[in-house]
């Protein structure tokens, strides 16, 4: 079908004669023509080329997410960071990574346990600013057959918090720098313990009671930035538990047979507070015939309960010691 024009002379009806004609559409409607059954080709050709276009498109935006992807796995592996395909750790691999359990890899035990430094690379299970990267479990038998348990921690270089508030003299031998906490870095490890308290109790989907925190289960990195380690007795809210934090800590209900709580880790946090800033251990032989470190704080004097090592003559005496 070919379109009558409507300008010009075709606007006259009187002016031109089209019968016969038919294969003409369009024109004034005086000349009584069929419709058109499409008057816009151009349109017609948009249409189809958006139809292309849009398969071309998705295509191109799929190959890019898949190179993006690509490209973030093998940046990770170029920075050696741990990957989820990481393979299991054996008690073979632990061995190695600890130079044969060296006593020289030593850092610490504790009743049940010794813990080691070791270089080794496995996936991450448990990530929180201020909670020691869990990165696996290895439970197997050592070479002679022997049941063998083992977790691995990310390697803290400034130790546990007991090792700066109560050092043993001579246990470290790598410096002869004396290890002293101010006061503003009291107060900031204690943020990042409250921090770490308050994921475990509310912004996790299953919230967890951490039980035995105490100074060995404070670690310190290179900036001393605190990090609560040890899981071995943290339990789910949901599960049913008995009293388990160390003696000194744990909150009076639990001597009374209540199931830890929330409001347990909350009391034992107050008495880590106390011990940071009294700088007496809640075990103190002056804590005895019903007396406490709660207790004792309530009613001494500032000067009688603050650690003598944050009194202001005490950091002059000390830094004049350093210099000479």
């Amino acid at each position: 079908m070919k379109v009558l024009p409507t300008e010009g002379v075709f606007r006259n009806a009187t002016a031109i004669s089209v019968s016969g004609n038919k294969k003409l559409c369009g024109g004034i409607p005086e000349l009584e023509l069929p419709t058109c059954p499409n008057a816009d080709p151009e349109g017609r050709d948009k249409s189809r080329s958006i139809k292309l276009m849009i398969p071309l498109l998705s295509g191109l935006v799929a190959l890019v997410f898949i190179m993006s992807l690509v490209i973030i796995i093998w940046l990770k592996k170029a920075r050696g960071e741990p990957s989820l395909t990481s393979s299991p750790v054996t008690y073979e691999s632990l061995y190695r990574a600890t130079n044969g359990f060296s006593s020289s890899n030593l850092i610490g035990n504790g009743s049940f346990s010794y813990v080691y430094k070791g270089v080794i690379q496995v996936k991450v299970w448990l990530r929180h600013q201020n909670l020691v990267k869990v990165y696996t479990a290895c439970s197997t038998s050592d070479f002679e057959g022997n049941s063998f348990i083992a977790l691995v921690y990310e390697y803290m270089p400034n130790g546990s918090l007991e090792s700066w508030l109560h050092p043993v003299p001579g246990a470290d031998t790598s410096t002869n720098e004396v290890r002293i906490l101010g006061l503003v870095e009291r107060l900031s490890i204690s943020i990042d313990v409250a921090c770490a308290l308050e994921y475990l109790h509310h912004l996790r989907h299953n919230p967890f009671v951490y039980c035995d925190l105490k100074l060995d289960n404070i670690l310190l990195d290179n900036d001393m930035i605190a990090y609560v380690a040890y899981f071995g007795l943290t339990m789910f809210f949901s599960e049913s538990m008995s009293k388990y934090s160390s003696i000194g800590y744990a909150a009076p209900k639990y001597n009374m047979g209540s199931d830890a709580s929330a409001f347990g880790d909350v009391y034992i946090y107050g008495i880590l507070l106390l011990e940071m800033f009294t700088g007496k251990r809640p075990t103190d032989s002056m804590f005895k015939n019903g007396r406490t470190l709660h207790s004792f704080s309530k009613t001494a004097l500032l000067d009688e309960i603050v650690d003598p090592m944050l009194l202001p003559s005490n950091s002059r005496e000390r830094q004049e010691a350093e210099e000479e």
